[in-house]
């Protein structure tokens, strides 16, 4: 992978077609064509504005966008000539030409030219010049999740090529950081990653699986959830309270950042039940919010709890003012006697089921920011597994 694309003088995208049978020639759209020569049109009578589409634009309308192995096929790529149906975009390091670009026919030459800096360099802050001056992008792991992020919503024919289309990226990551890569997850940022939850509006009802129905990644790993069910990291992070022991990651070759045949980690944090005399009370019908998005009972007092089964939503309130909103993965528990939560840090923490192991559980939802910090007051550290 890296050897074709990464090395590539250019990567043609196409765009424009559906299947690699189809060929990429297309028929001009009109607009697009009278765009080329005059910037306005007229339309019934009146002069109207025909405005070009981004590069972003073009490529959301195509179904190459939706693909998983094009999505590391595209980062590795130093220069690549977009064929869209609304045009053809020429990109390389951060800057962008369309062909409706008076200079797109006259791209600087030594921009063409091979060079380690085309490729992504996660271990350094990127900076960019604003109308403010310089500002900073990102820190490494904030970049990852949001690529994450990106990548959870790509479809695969098979399903078990989701951890190797991304494994070039990984190692990428890896040599630039120095960090440890733990079955989607890096060292230095365990146990905060865990805190993902299931995309609004994603309904994914079991685990990612092979045709054997083997499952291609552990319960606390993104890639567990199904394509193109994406995920989401928190935008806000305290300091982690739970620490990690130690891990078993076993792939199904050689390749550390490949599939994965069996993982798990032991972590040692504060756990406390999800259930303790706590009154079940209905979901309102028409809930209120709070600026994070979690509904407000009025009415309620004390220690009560919501089960929300369309919106697969856990609801614990000890302040009616600042309820905890716990997001499952793919539906509420059968048995919530036997489910547990483990503090992450003071403002999220992991919903677990106990397996018929007692110090083995799998992660079934995340409550990943909240507003009750006494909520594990209670509570001891202990050591557990995840699997």
């Amino acid at each position: 992978m890296y050897k074709i694309y990464g090395r590539a003088t250019f990567t043609l995208a196409v765009c424009s077609s559906k299947a690699s049978s189809e060929g990429f020639r297309y028929k001009t759209n009109l607009a697009v064509r009278e765009l080329r020569s005059i910037p306005k049109a007229i339309l019934a009578h009146h002069l109207v504005n025909v405005a070009p589409k981004t590069l972003h634009e073009a490529k959301k309308r195509n179904a190459l966008d939706s693909r998983g192995w094009a999505f590391q096929e595209e980062r590795l790529s130093p220069r690549i000539l977009y064929w869209t149906t609304y045009g053809v975009y020429w990109t390389y390091l951060s800057d962008c030409f369309s062909e409706f670009d008076d200079h797109f026919a006259s791209v600087d030459r030594r921009n063409l030219q091979l060079a380690e800096s085309y490729y992504e360099d996660f271990s350094t802050p990127h900076y960019r010049e604003d109308a403010n001056g310089v500002a900073r992008i990102s820190e490494p792991h904030r970049q990852w999740s949001q690529m994450i992020e990106a990548y959870s919503l790509r479809e695969f024919t098979f399903i078990e090529d989701r951890l190797p289309a991304l494994s070039r990226l990984a190692k990428q990551y890896s040599n630039r950081t120095e960090d440890e890569y733990i079955a989607e997850h890096w060292r230095s940022n365990i146990p905060t990653s865990l805190l993902w939850v299931v995309a609004p509006g994603s309904r994914p009802v079991g685990h990612a699986t092979t045709i054997s129905g083997q499952p291609i990644a552990p319960s606390w790993s993104w890639a567990s959830v199904p394509a193109p069910a994406g995920v989401v990291f928190p935008r806000r992070y305290d300091k982690p309270d739970c620490m990690l022991i130690s891990q078993f990651i076993q792939t199904l070759t050689d390749n550390e950042f490949g599939a994965i045949q069996s993982a798990s980690i032991c972590l040692r944090g504060r756990l406390r039940r999800l259930l303790k005399g706590e009154v079940k009370i209905d979901w309102p019908e028409k809930e209120l919010e709070d600026e994070n998005g979690h509904p407000i009972f009025p009415n309620a007092t004390g220690i009560v709890c919501a089960l929300d089964s369309n919106g697969r939503r856990i609801l614990l309130s000890y302040n009616a003012a600042h309820p905890i909103v716990i997001k499952t993965d793919y539906g509420i528990p059968i048995d919530l006697d036997n489910c547990f939560c483990l503090e992450i840090n003071g403002r999220g923490f992991l919903l677990l089921e106990r397996c018929h192991n007692s110090h083995q559980f799998r992660r079934v939802g995340c409550a990943n920011w909240h507003e009750q910090r006494r909520f594990f007051a209670k509570s001891k550290p202990i050591t557990i597994e995840l699997v």
